[in-house]
């Protein structure tokens, strides 16, 4: 845990200093009851929100969502005719109820199975009738062995309410055993022989042939059933370990990628590895970590919107983990603020920033580096939404804290850079010269010299913010969408310098 906590807390200053998804698919197969998983042609498969399709040849179906996404609840309806007419009735109707959206939809394949209108029932039919006899006959039997003791002469009175007691228990569990019989022969028929476990398939042989309860119970042995159990568990503990093994590829490759910065790739490991994690239902913190991991890569590679849906992905898993982790909480909320800004949404990365800083005020010291992050973005939030006034607000509490614990980092220089831009668009440029030459003293950076090319815009000095921005372009600005269209460059816009320095970039 402290491990992802030092990871979040340096995603979290990474970020301040720095898909749309397809269609949701859920595929499936229609086959017949105990016919060898003989498919069902011609079926039409219909779910609200999805069109309606026919399976194919080999029983197959895809249905494609284009409102939905992984973990929605899905309604399947199941047509009443195959290709050839034939009436079909669904039988594991209980599976369809509990369908969802997977996320993985090749390896997560809904089987429906089908039976033709009327088989089930002749099977139950025929399943109740062996029941109901079976219960009759111990019936019988049990009560002639009952009225043979009351048959014995010389038995006392306390032998005889006792057994006439036996018998009327007796008359009550047969009754009950009746009642119950239906819904009994119903779930036999119902047993899907194609799928089932050998013993279960064995003992529904025994009662179908020979009409052999008795004999099914002894073939459905206890220790046998749990021996397989104990089979099937080791079977899917190797499984596990392979997947582990497969999540661990990813991890390698990550490793590998990460020295190329192929960021993009990077992003679609950790997609991966978190489809592993929804789809086996493992540990929901990594689960939403990794999805955190890959909006953090998408971002790098400068895919916002991407990005945006993956944080929105973590986020709810951050909300519900119980008990709340609110550090991990207050940087999901970070994260959704930074890329609702990097997309332009200026009033929701707002509204996130705000969530995040309610939970840092409440946890942490008041001179703690996130507070004066937060702060910072805050003050960033409320500028890009015209309030310059809190916008400053905001900036001078970053620096505030900032002069304090980060006397002489980049993280300052940062905070005083923002707060001069607060400045210059509330146009109050003697307060923004001052915190502009307090961030050039700590660093001669690009975003510094892009201050001071937009102080000198607004300052008519045509000629020195010409020159600033020409010092911001060669230590590494690139943003031509900025240059080419925020207010405050106005004032140099018809200069050639100006132009010939937009033509250069325009090229790179």
């Amino acid at each position: 845990m402290k491990l992802l906590l030092r990871f979040f807390c340096f995603f979290f200053g990474l970020l301040v200093a720095t898909q749309v998804f397809g269609q949701a698919i859920l595929q499936g197969t229609v086959s017949f009851l105990n016919s060898g998983s003989r498919p069902a042609v011609g079926v039409d498969i219909s779910a609200f929100g999805a069109s309606t399709v026919p399976t194919t040849e080999s029983g197959m179906f895809i249905l494609k969502f284009p409102e939905k996404k992984p973990g929605d609840k899905l309604k399947i309806i199941v047509g009443s005719k195959d290709r050839t007419g034939a009436a079909l009735e669904l039988v594991n109707d209980k599976v369809l109820s509990q369908v969802r959206v997977p996320s993985k939809p090749d390896d997560d394949v809904v089987e429906i199975i089908v039976c033709k209108v009327g088989q089930r029932n002749e099977a139950a039919l025929r399943y109740n009738g062996i029941i109901v006899k079976t219960v009759n006959d111990n019936y019988e039997k049990t009560l002639r062995e009952i009225n043979q003791k009351l048959a014995v002469q010389d038995i006392d009175a306390g032998t005889i309410v006792a057994l006439q007691n036996e018998k009327d228990k007796l008359t009550t569990e047969r009754d009950s055993a009746l009642a119950k019989a239906e819904e009994q022969a119903l779930f036999i028929a119902s047993i899907n022989l194609d799928k089932a476990n050998r013993l279960v398939t064995e003992a529904v042989t025994k009662v179908d042939s020979l009409q052999d309860i008795a004999g099914a119970i002894v073939i459905l042995d206890n220790e046998m059933l749990y021996q397989a159990y104990l089979e099937a568990s080791e079977k899917k503990k190797k499984a596990e370990a392979e997947i582990q093994q497969v999540v661990s590829g990813f991890e390698f490759k990550i490793k590998l990628l990460q020295p190329l910065y192929r960021y993009s790739e990077i992003a679609g490991c950790y997609e991966k590895i978190a489809g592993i994690y929804e789809q086996e239902n493992y540990d929901k913190e990594k689960l939403a970590t990794n999805f955190a991991w890959a909006a953090y890569y998408w971002g790098l590679s400068e895919n916002y919107q991407k990005q945006l849906n993956f944080n929105l992905k973590a986020l709810p898993i951050f909300e519900k983990i119980t008990p709340v982790n609110y550090s991990l909480l207050a940087t999901s909320y970070n994260n959704l603020a930074v890329t609702y800004a990097k997309l332009n949404e200026y009033q929701k990365a707002l509204e996130f920033n705000l969530k995040s800083l309610s939970i840092w005020e409440e946890i942490l010291p008041a001179d703690h580096p996130n507070l004066a992050i937060c702060y910072n973005n805050i003050g960033d939030a409320y500028r890009n939404v015209g309030d310059y006034e809190k916008g400053v607000e905001y900036g001078l509490k970053s620096i505030l804290i900032g002069e304090t614990i980060y006397p002489k980092s980049r993280y300052l220089n940062r905070f005083y850079a923002n707060l001069g831009i607060t400045y210059l668009k509330a146009h109050q440029y003697p307060e923004a010269k001052a915190v502009l030459e307090k961030s050039e003293n700590l660093k001669a950076d690009e975003k510094v010299f892009r201050c001071w090319a937009m102080y000198y815009s607004l300052q008519n000095d045509k000629p020195r913010a010409i020159e600033n921005l020409q010092k911001a372009i060669s230590l590494g600005y690139r943003n031509l969408k900025w240059i080419t269209t925020d207010d405050s460059l106005e004032n140099i816009r018809g200069e050639q310098a100006y132009k010939d320095l937009v033509e250069q970039l325009q090229k790179q």
